[in-house]
């Protein structure tokens, strides 16, 4: 899919040959010129705003791209680390009556739904973005916003920032329910 055309050479070969004197065309061109200025702001709007994005995706060396292109562009510090797949808990047995009525009937009375202060903490995420104290000041609802749009569906991040020493300084772990992150 081409985006580039030419305006004047579009103009010289569809309009008739009696039409093509010098004068003639200089008029069409005026007349074509609210067409070239469009052609040129969505050319701009395109590289700024499209292909900017484009770049990144939910791999995890590209969401790195994505932190360091944003927020450290000399030293790029910013890592992810992805966490060991860990087992599914499981509340209940396939003896309980809740799990009998699921597989029976598709009920699912009696569930509950755990706080967060019950999770252990390597259930509270899939990737962590590794992010230096030395960097200061970055909001993480502006991270994790930016997190959401290139993140695959169903894996949580968490923000760890570290020290020079690569001591935890602080965790903050990404809440779904929270206005900032579910307005999509």
């Amino acid at each position: 899919m081409t985006y580039d055309f030419d305006i004047p050479t579009i103009i010289r070969r569809f309009v008739p040959v009696w039409f093509r004197r010098p004068r003639n065309l200089q008029y069409a061109y005026a007349l074509a010129s609210w067409c070239e200025r469009m052609h040129q702001q969505f050319l701009t709007w395109r590289e700024q705003e499209v292909l900017s994005h484009w770049r990144y995706n939910g791999l995890v060396h590209s969401l790195e791209w994505l932190m360091n292109d944003a927020w450290d562009t000399i030293q790029r510090r910013i890592y992810i680390t992805v966490a060991d797949q860990v087992p599914v808990v499981y509340h209940a047995t396939e003896g309980d009556p809740v799990v009998a009525n699921y597989l029976t009937e598709g009920v699912l009375s009696g569930y509950y739904h755990l706080d967060e202060s019950a999770i252990s903490e390597p259930y509270r995420y899939e990737f962590l973005v590794n992010i230096p104290v030395a960097l200061g000041g970055i909001p993480t609802t502006i991270l994790f916003q930016q997190l959401d749009i290139f993140r695959f569906a169903g894996r949580r991040p968490a923000i760890r920032f570290f020290d020079p020493d690569d001591n935890t300084v602080s965790m903050v772990y990404y809440d779904a329910t929270e206005p900032p992150f579910n307005q999509l």
